[in-house]
């Protein structure tokens, strides 16, 4: 008989979901009435903390809170997550002589973390099935929340 159904439950589960049997939805997709192939520039806000990969060279990936979308046709209005990488020397510039650094000081970057705004220009690739975005350059926006929070979260980001 078993002792401790919902610990065998849970590693049932575990393994059902780490082992890609099962996928899990994603709760917030990107939506946009843009043409995907055809945006140029994305304006929103960074919504997790950005990974070391080695995808496009050397980038960082991280989750991007899409609020509007920029092509040559206009500009859209955007919702959802979508992935982003952003080269290595845009986000090691503001760490140099770091372990993972390989920039020199000096070098003009992007501060990417989580709750940090920002005006990307991007371009659209299509990979496995799904559409990311590979910043080119961009411009820093306000920090997420009010006032109070802004200072806390740029803190934080800082330390």
């Amino acid at each position: 008989m078993v002792k401790n159904p919902v610990l065998i439950s849970a590693f049932v589960l575990a393994f059902l979901f780490y082992s890609g049997i099962v996928r899990i939805e994603n709760r917030h997709p990107f939506r946009t009435l843009a043409v995907r192939r055809e945006i140029t520039k994305i304006e929103g806000t960074v919504s997790s903390n950005p990974v070391k990969t080695m995808m496009f060279a050397s980038s960082y990936k991280t989750v991007f809170c899409a609020e509007k979308v920029f092509t040559s046709s206009g500009i859209f209005g955007a919702t959802g997550e979508v992935e982003v990488y952003f080269p290595a020397k845009l986000v090691e510039s503001y760490y140099p002589g770091k372990l993972y650094s390989s920039v020199s000081s000096g070098a003009k970057g992007l501060f990417v973390e989580n709750g940090a705004g920002f005006l990307l220009e991007v371009e659209s690739i299509f990979k496995d099935g799904k559409q990311v975005f590979l910043v080119k350059n961009g411009k820093s926006l306000e920090w997420h929340g009010n006032e109070f929070q802004k200072k806390i979260v740029r803190f934080r980001a800082l330390c």
